[in-house]
C-alpha cells in the first residue's frame, strides 16, 4: 500500500526537504515557508496548496487514477481600517501592521511545525479617503487553537494601539448548519473581508468579517 502527499504551488516561495531514497520516511517530508533573518514576510505569497490519500493499494498490473483532495494553505486578508462615523482621520502610513504567527513549516501531514514567529506585513495598502485605510496580507494555515495576532503599532511611540486575536473573530463566521468543526472551516475558507471600524482610540466599535457583522459596543459605552 502506497500514501502520497501533495503540495500544489510550492515556487519560489517555499523549500520542501530533498527525501532520499529507501532512507526517508514519510515524516522527513517538511515544507517551510522562505524567510529572511528579520523574518518579515511583505510579499504576496504563491498561492499553496495541500492534499493526501492513504492506504492506496497499487499492484502496477493495470491503470489505476487517485485523486487527491486539496486545501488551500496560503490564506490572503483584507483589512479595512475606518474611522467609525468619520468623524476623525486615520492616516495610514503613521502604523505598522502585522500578522504574527508560527505558522510557516509545515509536516507531512500539513500540521504545524515549531518555527519562528513570523512577521506577515501588508504586500498592499491604498488610503481609500482620510479615514479609510485597506491593507492586504497573507499568512499560513490558520489553526483553531492557536493565536494568531493581528498587531498595530504606532510609528512615532511605538504603542500598540491594536492586538487581537484574529482566529476569535474568523471562526465566529462559521455559520451555524452547515457541520464543519471550526478547523474545517479554516481550511476551507482562504480569502477574508475584514473590516473594522474604529473610533479614535483605536477601539474596536464594529467588526464585519466576509459580510458578517460583530458590534462590540457603542463609541460612547
Amino acid at each position: 500500500e502506497y500514501q502520497f502527499v501533495a503540495w500544489a504551488g510550492a515556487r519560489d516561495s517555499y523549500d520542501i526537504t530533498s527525501l532520499i531514497p529507501e532512507t526517508s520516511t514519510i515524516t522527513d517530508l517538511k515544507l517551510q515557508l522562505k524567510r529572511e533573518e528579520s523574518l518579515i514576510i511583505d510579499k504576496e505569497l504563491e498561492t499553496l496548496w495541500y492534499g493526501e490519500i492513504i492506504n492506496v493499494n497499487f499492484t502496477g498490473t493495470i491503470h489505476q487514477t487517485e485523486t487527491i483532495n486539496l486545501i488551500k494553505d496560503t490564506k490572503r486578508v483584507r483589512f479595512i481600517f475606518q474611522s467609525y462615523a468619520n468623524n476623525w482621520e486615520l492616516k495610514m502610513n503613521d502604523y505598522d501592521y502585522e500578522i504574527r504567527e508560527s505558522n510557516g513549516y509545515l509536516g507531512h501531514d500539513n500540521s504545524l511545525l515549531d518555527d519562528d514567529v513570523l512577521s506577515f506585513r501588508p504586500y498592499y495598502m491604498e488610503q481609500k479617503d482620510p479615514a479609510t485605510a485597506y491593507v492586504d496580507m497573507n499568512t499560513m494555515r490558520l489553526m483553531e487553537d492557536r493565536k494568531t495576532r493581528l498587531v498595530l503599532t504606532e510609528k512615532a511611540s511605538g504603542k500598540r494601539v491594536f492586538d487581537i486575536n484574529l482566529i476569535d473573530y474568523l471562526a465566529m463566521t462559521n455559520a451555524e448548519g452547515k457541520n464543519l468543526s471550526t478547523q474545517e472551516y479554516l481550511d476551507r475558507q482562504s480569502n477574508y473581508h475584514i473590516i473594522f471600524f474604529l473610533s479614535e482610540s483605536w477601539l474596536a466599535v464594529q467588526i464585519v468579517v466576509n459580510g458578517w457583522v460583530h458590534r462590540i459596543q457603542e463609541e460612547n459605552q
